[in-house]
């Protein structure tokens, strides 16, 4: 089952698609309540970075300090990475740099982050990575 069809998930998925040299945004929508997942995007690209130097970047807004666990999903739903963190009140950045948990640059295709909060509110996005 798709990590977006699993019950429970709130608000709408986002779709980014980027690689070295273009990024193109498509269809993306934030969740339904008072934080704002804004789509995610690859960080400052020049002709210097490698394919694993790369990152994604998720700003996520919280009204109060949080915790919350990101998991990256790839298209099968095997987890590739997860990341425990706390935030502070204000608009956050939630980066993934590409990796795998055991530190292999991920392959090309779709993936999902899912954003859980440690109250069980969960967002998910869609991303598709081309190298």
């Amino acid at each position: 089952m798709d990590p977006v069809q699993k019950p429970g998930v709130a608000g709408r998925t986002c779709s980014a698609l980027f690689s070295l040299a273009a990024l193109i945004l498509a269809g993306c929508g934030g969740p339904s309540s008072s934080s704002l997942l804004a789509p995610a995007i690859p960080g400052a690209v020049n002709d210097t970075r490698t394919s694993s130097q790369q990152t994604v970047v998720i700003t996520l807004p919280v009204g109060e300090p949080a915790d919350l666990t990101l998991r990256i999903v790839d298209g099968e739903g095997r987890q590739v990475r997860e990341n425990s963190m706390k935030l502070s009140a204000g608009a956050n950045e939630i980066t993934w740099d590409g990796r795998s948990d055991s530190g292999q640059d991920a392959g090309n295709g779709v993936y999902f982050y899912v954003i859980e909060f440690s109250t069980g509110e969960r967002y998910v996005g869609r991303l598709v990575l081309i190298r």
